[in-house]
């Protein structure tokens, strides 16, 4: 739930809130006295479940178990016992306090979020609106920080069909290939219309001329400064 709601906006929530973490502290505190003695006992605590497994081989850690009425033995195999945290008459109706309170706590945080949704109903589209504009300067300083990172420039639009590209850079390998303790080398060259054909050997560049003809071109369709020297396309739909 990331909407909280202060103790200070209503009084009344902050009562059950207090009595809630009174309710909370109390079923603490007992479970704390029994670890505590559990410790003294037999050197553990018992699990998030509130309870202990022991194997059936140890027996003075079983006697020791027994004998504390704040357990009761709930499983039994030829390999192991298992004990369960009992609580008392006062602990279960304290837990039966507690979730009695924390209802009423949902049933007041509840009322209190219509209220103020009734409230902020009024500037909706206003807040929406600002909304929108938070969002594209958060878009603008994204693309921004972008830039400085990748080193990039602005594409140049063109008439022609084509796409030319002066030093081209594909960051990831380029960072790939730099970590590698290599050189990297940028990408020239120029598609026009027609039937373009690649060639070159294994591990020649031939994928990675691909990828970054792709990249830079689909950055430069998303309004992106592309990390090149310069480039020429024509928006594509």
């Amino acid at each position: 739930d990331s909407f909280y709601i202060a103790d200070t906006y209503d009084d009344e929530l902050a009562k059950v809130r207090q009595e809630r973490v009174r309710l909370e502290n109390t079923l603490a505190d007992f479970r704390a006295s029994v670890d505590c003695e559990m410790i003294q006992v037999v050197g553990r605590i018992l699990s998030m479940n509130g309870d202990i497994t022991v194997t059936t081989t140890d027996g003075k850690m079983i006697s020791q178990l027994e004998s504390m009425v704040q357990l009761e033995k709930v499983q039994e195999t030829s390999d192991f016992i298992r004990f369960q945290l009992v609580e008392d008459g006062i602990m279960r109706q304290v837990r039966q306090e507690l979730a009695q309170v924390r209802e009423e706590e949902e049933k007041h945080k509840h009322g209190i979020r219509v209220k103020l949704t009734s409230v902020i109903a009024d500037y909706g589209p206003r807040l929406h609106g600002v909304l929108e504009r938070l969002a594209f300067l958060d878009v603008l300083l994204a693309k921004a920080k972008f830039a400085v990172e990748i080193d990039g420039m602005k594409p140049q639009l063109c008439e022609d069909s084509i796409i030319r590209i002066t030093e081209g850079r594909h960051p990831l390998v380029e960072e790939e290939v730099t970590q590698g303790g290599h050189d990297y080398t940028p990408l020239c060259l120029e598609v026009s219309s027609g039937v373009t054909l690649i060639t070159g050997p294994n591990m020649g560049g031939k994928t990675a001329s691909l990828k970054t003809i792709g990249l830079l071109t689909a950055m430069a369709q998303y309004g992106l400064l592309v990390p090149a020297r310069s480039m020429d396309f024509r928006p594509r739909k």
